[in-house]
C-alpha cells in the first residue's frame, strides 16, 4: 500500500505523533515512506535530532532533512540578524531624537525613517513602539526648529519694519525742518524788503 502515493499521503496525514514520524523517517520500509515522513516533520529540534540517525542509511532522506535543517538555521540566523539590525536602528533613532537640530538633521532622519519602515515589521512590538516614539521626538525637534525659524523671521521682519518707519519719520522731520527754514527765510527776506521800502519812503 505504501507504493501508492495517494494512500501513503492519507496514512501519514493521520499520524500526528512526532516520535512516530521520526521513527518512520529513520526506519520506514521504503525510501518513499522515509522521505514522506521526514517531509512532515516541522519541529527544528526534532529534525536536528533525526539527522545523526539518518547518516549512512538513506542518502535521499538525509539530504532532505539536512536541507531543511540548513534552511531553518538560515531562517533563524536571518531573523536574529533582523532583530540585531532593528535594535541598532532603533537606538540610532533614539540618539538622533536627542540631538539638536543642524543642517543635516532632516536628511539623516529621512534616511533612518526609510530604513526603519523596511525593518519595523520584523521588530517585536516593544521595539517597534520605541522606534515610533523616537521618530515622533525627531519630528518634534524639526517642528520646534521650524517654529524657531519662523519666530526669528517674524522678529527680523518686525525690526525691518520698525527701522523703515523710523527712517520715514526722520525723513519727514527733515523735510518739515527744511520747509520751515525756507518759510523763515522767505519771511525774513520779505521783512527786510519792507523795511527797506519804508526807509526809502521816509527818505
Amino acid at each position: 500500500l505504501c507504493k501508492d502515493p495517494a494512500r501513503l499521503g492519507q496514512l501519514l496525514a493521520g499520524i500526528d505523533d512526532p516520535a512516530a514520524l521520526a521513527t518512520l523517517a529513520a526506519e520506514g520500509p521504503s525510501s518513499r515512506v522515509r522521505q514522506a515522513a521526514a517531509a512532515k516533520i516541522t519541529d527544528p529540534a526534532q529534525l536536528h535530532e533525526l539527522l545523526p540517525r539518518l547518516r549512512g542509511k538513506d542518502k535521499a532522506v538525509y539530504k532532505l532533512v539536512k536541507q531543511r535543517c540548513d534552511a531553518l538555521t538560515a531562517a533563524r540566523r536571518k531573523a536574529e540578524e533582523a532583530v540585531r539590525e532593528s535594535t541598532a536602528l532603533c537606538e540610532s533613532l533614539e540618539r538622533h531624537s536627542q540631538r539638536t537640530h543642524d543642517a543635516l538633521y532632516a536628511a539623516t532622519l529621512q534616511s533612518l525613517t526609510a530604513r526603519w519602515r523596511a525593518l519595523a515589521a520584523l521588530a517585536d512590538p516593544q521595539l517597534e513602539q520605541r522606534g515610533q516614539q523616537a521618530l515622533e521626538r525627531c519630528r518634534e525637534v524639526i517642528a520646534a526648529h521650524e517654529r524657531d525659524v519662523a519666530r526669528q523671521a517674524a522678529e527680523h521682519a518686525a525690526r525691518q519694519a520698525a527701522r523703515a518707519e523710523r527712517e520715514r519719520e526722520q525723513q519727514a522731520r527733515q523735510q518739515a525742518t527744511a520747509a520751515q527754514a525756507a518759510a523763515d527765510a522767505t519771511a525774513s527776506a520779505a521783512a527786510a524788503a519792507a523795511r527797506e521800502a519804508e526807509s526809502e519812503a521816509r527818505a
